[in-house]
């Protein structure tokens, strides 16, 4: 069981280089269980969905309607952060314990 954050916000240009924006347009915080749970908020269209992980590590899937697989898709270890871009307008993302 982990806490998850999940923030959808815009990439923005640097020095030629693609960071974060320094503000989140939407956060939610999931607690993640051996049960798929999907954030009720959702991107937009080009935005970057950050996840992070404290408590666990958790699977990670993306979509309009996502269902995380334990074993399957992208794994977020404990302590550790997953930025995942350009999402597409609705998109959740949702997770899963190992």
């Amino acid at each position: 069981m982990a806490t998850v954050h999940v923030t959808f916000r815009n990439a923005v240009q640097m020095g030629g280089s693609s960071i974060l924006s320094r503000e989140p347009r939407a956060a939610e915080s999931l607690t993640s269980s051996g049960t798929s749970d999907a954030t009720t908020i959702t991107a937009q269209q080009g935005e970057v969905a950050s996840i992070t992980a404290s408590g666990g590590a958790v699977y990670v899937a993306v979509g309009a309607s996502p269902t995380a697989v334990s074993g399957a898709g992208d794994l977020v270890p404990d302590g550790g952060r997953l930025d995942i871009g350009a999402m597409l307008n609705g998109d959740k993302i949702a997770v899963i314990d190992p």
